[in-house]
């Protein structure tokens, strides 16, 4: 017998399939003064790069740009 493996296709989530955030706490706020201290620009743009690589860059309602 001879079986093919198959991948398993990944379903494309969209906003629709996403609700509100349950037990959401907001533990701080980063201000554009304190990006530029120590290595947080440099994490800054790691954060950037994972983003990017994750779906479509040409969203229209999307307007973040690089630092």
């Amino acid at each position: 017998l001879i079986f093919s493996k198959q991948k398993k296709k990944r379903r494309r989530i969209d906003r629709t399939m996403i609700g509100e955030p349950m037990n959401f706490v907001h533990l701080t706020h980063i201000g554009s003064g304190e990006m530029g201290a120590g290595d947080g620009l440099a994490m800054t743009g790691a954060v950037q790069e994972q983003m990017r690589s994750k779906g479509n860059r040409d969203r229209p309602w999307s307007n973040s740009r690089g630092l």
